[in-house]
């Protein structure tokens, strides 16, 4: 399996996120990231990706490195339909960022926080600004 093709879940739970405070950093204009290598990379919510086909790679039948990601949009950054917009953005430009250069250290918990400016940056803007802070964070 290639590393292009890893593939990345939700990250949840308020411990989770607070293993993060603790993690390498980086920042950007329209978002901060903080990432950790996964302590247990295959085990989500008491379950085995393992044993889940969605986990599965469709060729070889072998598990995926799965990362865990979590996307922080504050209501600092604007109503419900703006930080939905970001978020989405976010999520995006991770994929694309991901299919293009793979990560250096896999699979990480890894949380993304979009910033009050990033409400009125475009998704190039973003994609660019997420490059940079995961760049500065020696993630990418």
């Amino acid at each position: 399996m290639t590393q292009a093709a890893q593939r990345f879940i939700s990250l949840r739970g308020e411990r989770a996120f607070a293993r993060l405070r603790k993690g390498r950093r980086g920042h950007h204009k329209f978002v901060s990231v903080r990432w950790l290598p996964c302590k247990r990379p295959y085990l989500q919510a008491g379950r085995d990706p393992r044993l889940d086909k969605r986990y599965l790679d469709k060729r070889t039948g072998q598990s995926q490195r799965v990362s865990r990601v979590g996307i922080v949009v504050s209501k600092k950054v604007g109503n419900a339909v703006v930080r939905n917009k970001v978020r989405r953005r976010l999520r995006e430009g991770l994929y694309a960022l991901w299919l293009e250069q793979p990560p250096k250290h896999s699979p990480v918990d890894l949380m993304i926080i979009a910033k009050p400016d990033a409400a009125k940056a475009s998704y190039w803007q973003l994609k660019a600004g997420l490059a940079y802070a995961l760049c500065k964070s020696q993630l990418l």
